[in-house]
């Protein structure tokens, strides 16, 4: 997978603040493989299935609810 410059830096700010992020705010797909070791297409069929968070579009991205991945998280023991 192809980096822009610099993402992979944001990445890791979203990963090492996850616990201090608020409920309302919102993941990316590529934070949520580093939280979850998940692959993507894993997130997306999970998340199709009902099984995962559903995503919220905003734009032509799609987004995960803090609060709704940590209540995901803690279900699975994590």
């Amino acid at each position: 997978m192809a980096k822009k410059p610099g993402k992979l830096e944001a990445v890791l700010r979203s990963v090492a603040s996850f616990d201090a992020q608020p409920d309302d705010a919102f993941l990316n797909i590529d934070t949520l493989v580093m939280i979850t070791d998940r692959g993507r297409s894993t997130i997306w069929r999970e998340s199709a299935q009902g099984t995962f968070p559903k995503g919220i579009k905003i734009g032509h991205s799609t987004r995960w609810r803090v609060g709704d991945v940590r209540q995901w998280l803690r279900t699975r023991g994590a």
